[in-house]
């Protein structure tokens, strides 16, 4: 079954023939790719790319090498031409490791990964110890270095590096004790919806910044309670409907997410400034949830040097209600 997209472009007066067409182009959300156009067009117009493949989008035949499998391309000016052109590709291939946040794992990214494969891209997913298909090694004494040295243990056996290094929610933690230590290998961060810790701060202490005493207290006191019960040390994931997850995937959150060690909350992160050396930062907000800790950190990071700052309009779990959005803004990081 063959799929299309279609794009719109102008091309640049003053170019000589044949003409690059400079500019990306983001054809979808979902596939989200970027490519150049290489054809003899006029300056100064508006042209619709329209193309299609057999069987599976574009990016992948470019990426499997297969141009025999493209059916069709064309380019279609003005209504009085039509003329032919040559799609070329333009993509550079990027390495992300997704990091998840408190009781999620790996999986919770299935969707953005593919999105982001379908680009072309190399992701990592690697899942917690204690949580996700790690869930059989739960244990109250996991802590925030247990999950940094999981992520480290990743990017050393994959032998990875220009690392796109994205955290969410409590992977925020995660990522910055991590670049701290392979800041030579990471080529920028990414905190999607997610806590940004300064040397000595742990979760917990970021709450209290966060948000209004009332809330914390309630985000605290529910922390605690849920690791008193059977002096269990373990937290219980928030619902998928506080975090307001979209309905139609409340239930795969609830199935999936499982208690996670309060150890993992308190510990303070502890850096050596190694993670100045990583200049590119990135915030994402998922701005359609409250009350949320995290819309302190986007106004502190919005007009920060080396920051930029974006919304998306999902509730916390933007990968798994948003996953081709948040693929599409994730491919435009260089």
């Amino acid at each position: 079954m063959a799929s299309s997209n279609r794009c719109v472009f102008r091309t640049n007066p003053g170019k000589t023939e044949p003409w690059m067409c400079g500019r990306s182009l983001a054809l979808s959300s979902e596939t989200g790719g970027f490519q150049s156009i290489r054809t003899g067009l006029s300056p100064s117009t508006e042209y619709k790319l329209d193309f299609q493949a057999r069987g599976d989008d574009f990016w992948s035949c470019i990426e499997r090498r297969s141009p025999r499998r493209l059916q069709s391309v064309s380019m279609r000016g003005p209504a009085t031409s039509n003329t032919p052109g040559v799609m070329m590709m333009d993509t550079v291939k990027k390495t992300f490791v997704l990091v998840h946040g408190a009781w999620h794992g790996g999986w919770c990214y299935r969707h953005t990964a593919a999105a982001l494969r379908r680009m072309g891209h190399e992701v990592f997913t690697p899942t917690h110890t204690g949580v996700g298909e790690r869930a059989h090694h739960a244990d109250q004494n996991i802590s925030l270095e247990t999950h940094i040295r999981d992520v480290a243990g990743c990017i050393e056996a994959e032998e990875i590096s220009d690392i796109i290094l994205v955290g969410h929610s409590y992977g925020g933690m995660v990522i910055t004790g991590l670049a701290d230590r392979m800041a030579d290998r990471i080529k920028a961060l990414v905190y999607l919806d997610a806590f940004v810790p300064d040397d000595g701060e742990s979760l917990m202490a970021l709450l209290h910044k966060a948000v209004e005493p009332a809330v914390a207290a309630q985000f605290i006191g529910g922390f605690h309670s849920a690791a008193l019960e059977k002096n269990s040390g373990m937290t219980q994931p928030l619902t998928a409907e506080m975090l307001h997850v979209s309905p139609e995937n409340r239930e795969w959150v609830n199935r999936r997410c499982v208690p996670q060690a309060l150890a993992t909350f308190e510990m303070p992160v502890l850096l050596s400034g190694k993670i100045e050396n990583v200049k590119r930062r990135h915030y994402i907000l998922a701005d359609g949830w409250d009350p949320s800790p995290f819309r302190y950190f986007a106004r502190k990071y919005t007009g920060a040097p080396g920051w930029d700052v974006i919304k998306l309009p999902s509730g916390h779990d933007v990968m798994v209600d948003l996953p081709n959005e948040l693929a599409a803004s994730l491919a435009k990081i260089s």
